[in-house]
């Protein structure tokens, strides 16, 4: 199986792509690299995506 993609993929290019697309100023990232992401996640900790959207989600709902 041979898959092809384009040479300027990357998640930075796919973001900026899907901001203009959608009309979006801001987004909210989760990584493991410290600096790059919005949020950090360390290694072994991927609940704390879901209580980090959940407390996101609550706070914007409520406004």
């Amino acid at each position: 199986m041979l898959k092809v993609y384009n040479r300027n993929a990357s998640k930075e290019n796919m973001l900026d792509y899907l901001k203009k697309q959608l009309e979006i100023e801001k987004i909210v990232t989760f990584g493991t690299i410290e600096g790059k992401y919005t949020y950090l996640i360390k290694p072994g900790d991927f609940n704390r995506v879901v209580k980090l959207i959940k407390g996101r989600f609550k706070r914007n709902y409520l406004l």
